[in-house]
């Protein structure tokens, strides 16, 4: 044999993706910050991680007990619904339906419903 090719048969093929060792002990991930981090986070990131991990992550006396009923505001003039808000919210071009739009979801659903949704392919 020629000596280049002995070359080749003695180098054995080596994968260029390594995977790795599961076997291997692993070490423990010790959290910290991010290098891109704001500077007040990465210096106080003890404080930081204390107060994530204690959460919630709002104050629970702030919050007011659900006592309003459907329909009702409530306390602290927030709306439970969107249609409990003043009509120039709720009442806009993109959220009315016209009579037309409401049809075509009703027959599609219908016809969705009675086809097992074959119908949308027959087309």
């Amino acid at each position: 044999m020629l000596r280049t090719t002995l070359v080749r048969l003695n180098h054995a093929y080596k994968p260029m993706m390594r995977f790795p060792d599961r076997k291997a002990d692993k070490k423990p991930h010790e959290p910290k910050p991010h290098p891109d981090a704001p500077k007040d986070i990465a210096e106080n990131f003890d404080h930081y991680k204390k107060m994530h991990d204690t959460g919630p992550h709002f104050n629970p006396d702030k919050l007011e007990q659900q006592s309003a009923t459907q329909g009702e505001s409530q306390a602290g003039g927030e709306a439970s619904s969107l249609f409990d808000l003043p009509p120039r919210f709720w009442n806009t071009p993109s959220l009315r339906w016209s009579p037309a739009e409401m049809e075509a979801v009703i027959v599609c659903g219908i016809l969705l419903t009675q086809s097992g949704g074959s119908s949308v392919f027959d087309k």
